[in-house]
């Protein structure tokens, strides 16, 4: 850091050198400022040029001295530049090896896969959830805008398998394709699929011509994000107050009133239990609006005596502490 604050007087220090040898010549040997300038600058670089102007013993006092100064500027000058080049290449270095051995301790993490206007958002959701995340991207700029968020990164193409075993794809609970092009995502969820065979996979579609590929390449859920902002530009006009209310449940910034799913596993003190013994309406003051069975079907608002079954998915609604306690009830094997 040292080094980096005496770059910025490099070039003052230069001019201040120039200027003396210069005004010295100028006023020593009585020559014009051009043949003084050049002089100074044959003698600073030590290029061997002979004398321009005859110099008597005053002048070659003030040459040594001249020579002595601006041989010293160019060592300085190449040993900083030097010493900033070699510490960021250090820094990199280092902060590589950190971010490495940081993805290297992660296990049920997500990984998302493209850093674009779409994957900003997503990395934003998943940062404020506490979300254990490695971002995937090839672009300096985004790798960049990453570090300074504080999120775990790659650098790289997700069409590589390499990448993607530096992102720890075999230990990854989800990966999240949102690449530039549908080719690409095909392609990288069979690379991934075929890396880890029980990962969780949601991959964007840009075309909706494109879904049937995607989940037949390995896509457990394929989001048309055009599709579902014109569903939701319709309901604006024809149901407001639905959209008010789920913009409520899934966007608000103040996370007062959240509405998620919490998997139940076999290990949760609440399998087998029916709604009406299981104290989350009691204790926690969540409700529970919908059953996502383990074979894909959903049940809307389950009545009091159906049963908490391990595979089910509870749809629940509520403040987001008293949800993250319901997740912990119902899968307290998973950390996070």
């Amino acid at each position: 850091m040292e080094a980096e604050r005496l770059i910025k007087y490099l070039v003052p220090m230069g001019l201040v050198v120039i200027a003396f040898g210069t005004v010295g010549y100028s006023v020593l040997e009585g020559v014009g400022l051009f043949e003084a300038l050049y002089m100074t600058i044959i003698t600073i670089t030590t290029v061997g040029f002979g004398e321009i102007i005859p110099l008597d013993d005053v002048g070659r006092v003030f040459t040594i001295v001249l020579i002595v100064f601006g041989y010293s500027y160019l060592v300085m000058t190449f040993m900083i530049v030097a010493q900033v080049v070699f510490e960021g290449r250090m820094r990199r270095l280092l902060g590589r090896r950190k971010l490495t051995q940081q993805i290297d301790r992660l296990e049920r993490h997500n990984i998302l896969c493209g850093y674009g206007r779409m994957g900003r958002i997503i990395a934003r959701e998943l940062k404020a959830k506490s979300a254990p995340l490695v971002v995937i991207d090839a672009h300096e700029d985004a790798t960049r805008e990453l570090d300074e968020l504080g999120i775990l990164y790659v650098q790289g193409n997700a069409t590589e398998d390499d990448t993607l075993i530096e992102a720890g794809i075999q230990r990854a609970k989800t990966l999240i394709v949102s690449l530039a092009t549908d080719a690409d995502a095909v392609f990288t969820i069979l690379l991934a699929r075929e890396l880890n065979p029980n990962l969780e996979i949601v991959a964007r579609a840009i075309d909706e011509r494109s879904t049937r590929q995607l989940e037949a390449a390995g896509a457990t859920r394929v989001v048309s994000p055009y599709t579902r902002v014109g569903k939701s530009m319709a309901n604006a006009v024809l149901h407001p107050e639905v959209l008010d209310f789920l913009d409520t449940a899934f966007m608000a910034d103040d996370r007062t009133l959240r509405m998620e799913g919490c998997p139940v596993s076999e290990a949760s003190e609440l399998a087998g239990k029916t709604l009406r013994d299981a104290p989350i309406r009691t204790k926690l003051g969540l409700i529970i609006i919908g059953i996502r069975k383990a074979d894909g079907t959903m049940l809307f608002n389950p009545s009091p005596d159906d049963a908490i079954i391990p595979g089910d998915i509870l749809i629940a609604m509520g403040d987001e502490e008293n949800l993250e306690k319901l997740q912990k009830w119902l899968n307290p094997e998973d950390r996070h």
